[in-house]
């Protein structure tokens, strides 16, 4: 079989290591099909050697992005002879002859509101999700869910049935084991961490709610000689709010972000932990 995986993303993060990982495992595993990606331009990745085509997608703003999928994207995936396409981070064509699969990584919007809380999105995002994402969504052959969350979000929200929706809980890497104090110490004293810390690790955006770990944080932080670290990309605009809450509880000497860390670097952060 010919199968297509869109290892296509913007920004790095949990699912960019989740595209790293499982498709050079895939390559690794399965030598009888043939594989093709579709990729930015500006993406490089180490197992491109191992596929057997690399379709190029255009760089852009959300309207390019949903203008080439839905008028160009069947057209590549016919030429090419797709039997399978799967995209590993964000939504597909919402037509296309080949069976499509989509990673569910998280909510597209507000889920069972009163018993779990808002799932803030900006209006840019929430508008992609209404009009293109959740269409595509509802038309794919399969969804894999990363959590029991995702998977009873994406049977109740989108008319899926049982049989169409897999729950596949995200994989390990191997990196990822005790580091003795010599291999450590060096990371941490790279992005300057304290001695004691907690540890929190993904991207600032809203629907992390990183403000409630630092209301969290303040109530202990008098009790405590611990500190907060976190661990993710500080571009969205929401990190200023958090910013903003840390500096009204008076923790700027107790919070650190570091930033986004990735590879052995973060395995020496949970180490340090």
């Amino acid at each position: 079989m010919n199968i297509c995986l869109d290892v296509r993303y913007k920004t790095e993060s949990g699912a960019s290591s989740y595209i790293y990982g499982l498709v050079a495992e895939l390559l690794r595993q399965d030598k009888k099909n043939d594989y093709i990606i579709i990729k930015f331009p500006y993406q490089s990745f180490d197992f491109e050697k191992d596929i057997k085509e690399c379709i190029l997608a255009p760089a852009g703003s959300d309207i390019i992005y949903i203008l080439w999928n839905t008028f160009v994207l069947p057209f590549k995936l016919k030429s090419h002879k797709v039997d399978i396409y799967h995209t590993l981070k964000n939504p597909g064509p919402v037509w296309t002859h080949a069976k499509s699969i989509y990673t569910m990584h998280s909510l597209t919007g507000d889920y069972h509101r009163k018993k779990n809380g808002e799932f803030p999105l900006s209006f840019k995002k929430y508008l992609y999700h209404a009009v293109y994402g959740n269409y595509f969504i509802k038309k794919t052959t399969r969804v894999i869910a990363i959590s029991e969350f995702t998977y009873k979000y994406t049977l109740d929200s989108f008319g899926k049935d049982k049989d169409s929706v897999d729950l596949i809980y995200h994989g390990v890497n191997g990196r990822f084991k005790p580091l003795s104090n010599d291999l450590m110490g060096p990371v941490l004293k790279k992005y300057s961490l304290p001695e004691n810390y907690i540890l929190s690790v993904g991207n600032i955006f809203p629907v992390k709610n990183h403000i409630s770990a630092v209301l969290a944080f303040s109530e202990i932080a008098g009790k405590v000689d611990t500190d907060l670290v976190v661990v993710g990309g500080k571009e969205d605009p929401y990190f200023n709010e958090v910013y903003k809450t840390v500096q009204r509880k008076n923790l700027l000497n107790r919070v650190f972000f570091p930033g986004f860390i990735k590879g052995d670097d973060l395995v020496a952060v949970f180490n340090g932990a």
